[in-house]
């Protein structure tokens, strides 16, 4: 049950990435890695905006895994905040067998986005 909650918060942080241009594919100009003498690529460690992006997806797992929907607030981006309530929510609600927890969202669209993974679930 969890673990379909963090394969999604994993595929929407990879997302999330891609979309904000982080997870191009290394050019052939050698900005993100070079050509040892032993014809071996060395890549360069992520940028500081990945990392921060990765340490918020750990984050944000941490807190779905303690069930408690006042710590989405330290996230520190919106859509990490949404998506911390939308799947500590849905986990209650696959666990309680009831779509009524979903109704604790704080808007209509998380709250359908709180049913849609329920109801993906069953």
């Amino acid at each position: 049950m969890n673990k379909n909650i963090l394969i999604i918060s994993a595929v929407f942080s990879l997302a999330l990435l891609a979309f904000s241009g982080c997870q191009q594919a290394p050019a052939d100009n050698g900005q993100n890695g070079k050509v040892n003498a032993q014809g071996v690529l060395e890549i360069e460690p992520p940028s500081e905006e990945v990392q921060k992006l990765l340490s918020l997806q750990d984050q944000l797992s941490q807190i779905v895994r303690t069930d408690d929907l006042s710590r989405c607030a330290e996230l520190s981006m919106e859509q990490y905040q949404k998506s911390c309530q939308i799947n500590i929510l849905a986990n209650r609600a696959q666990s309680a067998e009831d779509t009524a927890v979903c109704d604790e969202a704080t808007s209509e669209d998380l709250k359908k986005q709180c049913l849609t993974l329920v109801t993906g679930k069953k």
